[in-house]
Formats: C-alpha cells, structure tokens, sequence
C-alpha cells in the first residue's frame, strides 16, 4: 500500500490544487483521497486502472470540497504559490480563472499526457465531449491570455 501511495502521491496532490487552487484544501483533499484508498483497500488489474482510480477519487472529493459551506463563506488571505512547472509563458494563473471542468481536462491531457479516449473513460463521458472540453478549454484560455496581454 505504501508503495502505491508513493507511486500516486503527486499525481493526486497535483490534480487536487488544479481542482481548488488552494495549498490547504489540496492537502484536505490528499487526506481525503488517501484515506479512501486505505479504507477500501480497492484491488487494481494494472498501473492504468490504479491511476484511473486515483483520478477519479480525486476529482470527486474535489467537487465535494468545493461545494462546502466553508469553501463557499471563507475568503482568501493571501496568494498561494502554484505548483505548475514555469515554461515559456506561465499559464497557471491563466488556467485558475478556467471553469474547473476545462481545467481538469487540460491538466490532464497536457500534464499527464492522457489522450482523448483515456480522459474519456476516466471521466464517464463520450470521447467526443472530452474533445469539445479540450476546445472550449483551449479557446477560453487563449481569450484570457489575450485579454491580459492588452
């Protein structure tokens, strides 16, 4: 279990932050996760489907954190440092201002390199919406990105 926990640890936290924006509530949602994964002791048939797993509790706690009370009354303090790797342009307070559904699509087609049929089965949704999503996604982040450029 410890080396399970090991392997999914950043793919969780990081998918948790993208979700929520939030250090503390990404950690909240780590605990949630794992804490599921320990109680059910679920049985993997592969590498794939343990990741499929991961990806799914998480962005179902995700969803269940964000829609506490708590989430909803509380106002942010300060800015939280972002975990995205820096590339040409950094796209991570860009990807913030997303609606959460374009940007756990773009978090994973292009940080954890799934493809549209993959997204589609973790997901549970027909691979040609994930491919709308990509595009609706892709064409709202290139508006805010020009909005700020002027």
């Amino acid at each position: 279990m410890e080396e399970v926990i090991q392997r999914e640890k950043d793919l969780v936290y990081r998918l948790a932050f993208s979700q929520c924006h939030q250090k503390d509530q990404a950690d909240d949602i780590f605990q949630n996760v794992m804490y599921r994964y320990l109680k059910g002791k679920p049985t993997f048939e592969s590498l794939e489907h343990e990741k499929a797993w991961f990806i799914r509790v998480t962005l179902n706690c995700s969803k269940t954190s964000l829609k506490s009370f708590w989430n909803n009354k509380v106002e942010e303090i300060d800015e939280q440092a972002y975990i995205f790797e820096k590339k040409e342009i950094d796209l991570t307070p860009y990807l913030n201002k997303l609606p959460k559904k374009y940007n756990a699509v773009l978090y994973l087609f292009y940080y954890e390199g799934y493809s549209t049929k993959e997204m589609a089965k973790l997901l549970h949704i027909k691979e040609n919406n994930v491919r709308v999503l990509l595009n609706r996604a892709r064409n709202q982040l290139r508006k805010e990105i020009e909005s700020d450029e002027k």
